[in-house]
């Protein structure tokens, strides 16, 4: 709540909604068993216990929140006096605000239930002491409109959410101006679209925007946010940006802190590591979208001068790195060392032609048959050239007079597997984050598939439990069936 974290909440705040709804319309339809008349069964007790339970956590999440109560009321003074302005309240003011109203609605219907649920319950007491009588409701008057009813909470429950939903959007785009809406983001802008003409292809890095935007222009970006990589790519991607941390104490924490936000706050880059990335086009806008990104990037600098411009289009500055490394290439040289902290700082001493030449392999991660110093005259007749290109397989022939290790610059990640030829061989992290493979002379196919372990284990359980579902649904029926043939009159012949 400090940090107006309502987004994250209200994506599942729905979902519990509907499990809990869902469990009071099972409830509704199945009703009391029969037999039981008016009263109240016990295992609607157990359910309103529950419930009880239920309300009094509500009811102490609230109590906690008063303190923020007199911090929410100054903030609401300053404001009237300056001319109320919702869009001017303070972030972690407007969500304090926001949850005291919705536990307040919440616990004063929490509330009127439970005295609802007292009464009908001192009723049907007074029914069942009374006895049936020709002016009594019909007790089970309820129990034939239980699926009418269900159905029309099912279906005030799915307006209500998407109500919710659009009024969420609309309440943060004016409480909370850096959210922005999905029509802001959509539209593919001059720069991409330029980027994407160019022949050659090549990564890209966005500098004052989020990253994620290039996806639906179709281009790769080096960076991104909310991205599910592993925490090695954040170290790489940390020594490209190191001019930028290295200049601001409040930018190394943010980024240090942060292992899923792989961002670059100003043009200031390691010629370096943006070769071995792959990084040929760099977009830069002139004014942050996001007014956050503006506040941690700080001062603006310069575009280095070994990037060239090309592009100046609805304030963005397109600019190309003229000599990236291919994204699939071959090295004749592999430096092994004793771990990770190693490797960062070898990569951080070493040359463009020592990354373009040799791969820095951690220890404990090294295949066997590495191979050693090549002869640099190779490299004028080698090739690695991609023919498959998809997100989970990639397939790439190369040709090399000597052994010598493929080096591909996409994340390495638990779940990847690689062969030569149709044989499954070693695929081992180089340069702490790129996919790494030994070839051998000659011209030979690699490929690359992913196949987490984790997806299967998804797929095992996701059927185990409709498994499970589906036992549960018929079994009652089953045994129901067979009661009553075993209950039936024998036949009389």
């Amino acid at each position: 709540l400090r940090s107006f974290q309502f987004v994250r909440v209200l994506h599942l705040a729905p979902v519990a909604v509907a499990m809990n709804v869902a469990l009071a319309l099972a409830w509704l339809v199945r009703g009391s068993p029969s037999g039981e008349g008016a009263g109240v069964s016990a295992g609607a007790g157990v359910s309103n216990a529950r419930r009880a339970v239920a309300a009094a956590g509500l009811v102490a999440a609230g109590v906690a929140m008063l303190p923020q109560a007199s911090t929410i009321w100054r903030s609401l003074n300053r404001r009237l006096d300056d001319g109320f302005d919702l869009a001017r309240l303070e972030p972690a003011t407007a969500g304090w605000l926001l949850a005291l109203v919705a536990f307040g609605v919440g616990g004063a219907a929490m509330v009127v239930a439970a005295l609802s649920f007292v009464r009908s319950r001192s009723r049907s007491r007074d029914r069942g002491l009374r006895g049936p009588g020709p002016h009594r409701p019909d007790p089970d008057r309820l129990g034939r409109h239980r699926p009418l009813i269900a159905a029309a909470a099912a279906a005030v429950l799915v307006v209500g959410l998407a109500a919710g939903q659009a009024l969420f959007v609309r309440a943060s785009v004016f409480t909370f101006t850096g959210l922005g809406t999905w029509a802001d983001w959509v539209p593919v802008t001059a720069a991409q679209r330029f980027i994407a003409e160019q022949p050659g292809g090549g990564r890209v890095l966005t500098v004052l925007e989020h990253a994620n935007r290039s996806l639906v222009a179709g281009l790769a970006d080096a960076g991104g946010y909310e991205t599910v990589y592993p925490l090695r790519y954040h170290t790489l991607f940390g020594l490209l940006i190191k001019p930028q941390t290295d200049a601001s104490e409040g930018l190394a924490a943010y980024f240090g802190g942060w292992g899923n936000r792989a961002y670059a706050f100003n043009p200031a880059i390691d010629e370096r590591i943006a070769d071995l990335l792959g990084i040929r086009w760099l977009y830069v806008r002139d004014e942050a979208v996001d007014p956050g990104l503006t506040a941690r990037a700080g001062p603006q600098v310069a575009v280095p001068s070994w990037l060239t411009p090309r592009a100046e289009l609805d304030g963005v500055r397109v600019f190309e790195n003229p000599d990236p490394f291919p994204r699939a290439f071959i090295v004749h040289d592999a430096t092994v060392l004793e771990d990770k902290v190693a490797v960062v700082h070898a990569l951080t001493a070493a040359t463009s032609q020592e990354l373009r030449s040799r791969a820095f392999v951690i220890a404990a991660e090294a295949p066997s048959g590495l191979p050693s110093v090549g002869d640099p005259s190779v490299e004028a007749d080698e090739a690695a050239k991609l023919t498959l290109d998809t997100p989970d397989h990639l397939s790439i022939r190369t040709r090399t007079a000597a052994d010598g290790i493929l080096v591909v610059a996409d994340t390495y990640a638990r779940g990847w597997t690689a062969e030569v030829d149709a044989r499954p061989t070693d695929l081992f992290p180089v340069d702490i984050a790129l996919r790494g493979v030994v070839v051998p002379a000659g011209e030979h196919v690699v490929t690359m598939r992913y196949r987490p372990i984790e997806t299967y284990a998804g797929m095992v359980l996701s059927a185990a439990t409709t498994l499970a579902l589906l036992v549960w649904l018929v079994a009652p029926r089953l045994r129901r069936r067979r009661a009553v043939v075993s209950e039936s009159p024998a036949d009389i012949h």
